[in-house]
């Protein structure tokens, strides 16, 4: 909110402007942060001298590069008393001249804001994955809210690709709407009769409905995901479902059937040049193996970790640093356990991955416990 006295200043200000300055106003007010010139100039042409004059009246600070408010109230002033009619009207013309040169997050701004569904239909899958592409699952997930009431207006095929796109999203987020959406692209993938995207979706399904408590439904994407990838020729598909089986089985303890199946996912992997689903395996096979009491496993999760990070894979980095965390705590080497905790929490906070996160933050507190730091413990669990 614009506190009054700074609102009525602002405003006192504004109505000293002729009609071309205020307009200029009004254009720069819908656009976040610096408003390029040549974008003014190409929709309110010509505006440097009317831009000069919202200058002197203390309102926009020119530069070489583009024009901006003063101070973000001094915009918010602005923009309060426009009409939705003229914001709208005002984003649209922005949108138009942006479209097809700008960063598809900005162009999904003002898409919303002149309440263009076309526009928003076009934009929110872009932006929505340019975020995922950087790590950015939280900007993602916003997109792909912002399109959802919109998305009985994409093609079956598209959307299930959509949806599938934003259950992972909301997975690393932690979100418990991440089964729900999943099983909508599950659905539609049915419906489409794309077999191997169906699998696709049901491998990612194995985590979603485990993590979130559904393990009889995580055991029935597991079985069909295998089912249907056996009938085709061996392709990195069928590495990844074999992969979550094995993972699967960890979860469930059984540590022999967990070993088999991660040693066969290897082998997909390699033919199929699946490095995810070969550093997946690598860490559930490891894992077990050094809870067995093989030393040689933690050097082998290092590697896992180290390949992860150099193909850029987070989920699969920060998940490895959390398993080592894990086999040096049942070893009870503590100092390097709270280390790798600490390390994995970090590492899983910048790549915004809640999910990874949140199990090393717990992990954290559980090595603390043992070290007899119940303080830090309870204040790390809470």
């Amino acid at each position: 909110n614009v506190p009054t006295s700074i609102q009525d200043a602002v405003l006192a200000r504004a109505a000293k402007l002729s009609p071309e300055a205020r307009q200029v106003l009004d254009l720069v007010s819908v656009i976040p942060g610096e408003a390029e010139l040549t974008l003014i100039g190409s929709i309110l042409s010509p505006a440097r001298e009317h831009m000069t004059e919202c200058s002197r009246q203390g309102l926009l600070r020119l530069r070489e590069s583009g024009v901006s408010f003063h101070h973000e109230l001094t915009r918010r002033a602005i923009e309060s008393v426009l009409n939705t009619e003229d914001r709208r009207r005002l984003n649209q013309l922005v949108l138009i001249d942006l479209a097809g040169r700008a960063d598809p997050a900005r162009l999904v701004h003002h898409a919303h804001e002149a309440d263009d569904v076309d526009s928003i239909i076009e934009y929110a899958p872009r932006a929505a994955r340019a975020a995922m592409a950087i790590e950015s699952h939280r900007e993602a997930a916003a997109h792909f809210r912002l399109l959802e009431p919109f998305l009985d207006r994409i093609s079956d095929n598209d959307r299930a690709a959509i949806l599938e796109d934003w259950a992972r999203t909301e997975y690393y987020l932690i979100s418990s709407e991440s089964a729900e959406i999943l099983a909508r692209a599950i659905a539609l993938h049915r419906s489409t009769g794309d077999d191997v995207a169906l699998a696709g979706a049901l491998t990612l399904a194995v985590r979603v409905n485990e993590i979130h408590g559904r393990p009889e439904l995580a055991e029935a994407a597991s079985q069909e995901a295998i089912t249907i990838l056996e009938s085709h020729p061996v392709r990195a598909e069928l590495a990844a479902a074999v992969s979550h089986r094995a993972w699967l089985m960890k979860m469930r303890g059984d540590r022999s059937r967990a070993v088999e199946i991660a040693e066969r996912a290897i082998e997909l992997a390699e033919e199929t040049g699946d490095e995810p689903s070969l550093i997946n395996a690598l860490i559930t096979k490891v894992h077990v193996a050094f809870r067995s009491g093989n030393p040689a496993g933690f050097r082998v999760l290092e590697e896992a970790r180290s390949r992860a990070e150099r193909a850029g894979f987070p989920f699969e980095e920060t998940l490895a640093l959390l398993n080592m965390a894990e086999v040096a705590a049942e070893h009870r080497d503590l100092e390097r356990a709270g280390e790798l905790s600490q390390q994995a929490r970090d590492a899983a906070a910048s790549y915004e991955i809640r999910i990874n996160e949140d199990a090393a933050s717990a992990h954290y507190a559980k090595v603390l416990d043992w070290r007899g730091d119940w303080t830090a413990a309870e204040d790390t669990a809470t």
